[in-house]
């Protein structure tokens, strides 16, 4: 198992990567086990963090923010079998040890920066 570790930590991520995370087990939570999550850390932080920013996609548009939620496709999004949303509200900070795999990159850059400018709309509101 810590053999695991050690190799996870060794995982070269960037903005805008779609990854496998181990979020554990919340109960209650949304973002429960293991789930896709898309990396929204500048690729400057990255080099010399521990913690990453990361978003968690769900199958489904959320009930309560579907007007904020962005939907990803496999065109937009290599590596996606489906269509995921983005629920910018569940933008959490990770440990770098919770990463398992990269498994796909935003492709579009117009549509990464507009995710990155619903982060900052949604902190700016609360």
């Amino acid at each position: 198992m810590e053999k695991n570790i050690m190799n996870v930590r060794r995982l070269s991520v960037h903005q805008g990567d779609i990854v496998l995370l181990n979020y554990g087990r919340n109960p209650g939570s949304k973002s429960d086990e293991i789930r896709p999550s898309l990396v929204i850390s500048s690729d400057r932080i990255l080099g010399s963090e521990k913690m990453i920013n990361v978003i968690p996609l769900f199958r489904q548009p959320s009930r309560a923010c579907r007007l904020e939620d962005i939907s990803l496709n496999q065109e937009d999004c290599k590596g996606l079998k489906y269509t995921m949303y983005v629920q910018v509200l569940y933008s959490r900070m990770v440990n770098a040890y919770q990463l398992m795999e990269v498994i796909g990159h935003v492709e579009d850059e117009t549509l990464l920066n507009s995710i990155l400018a619903e982060v900052v709309r949604t902190i700016s509101r609360q």
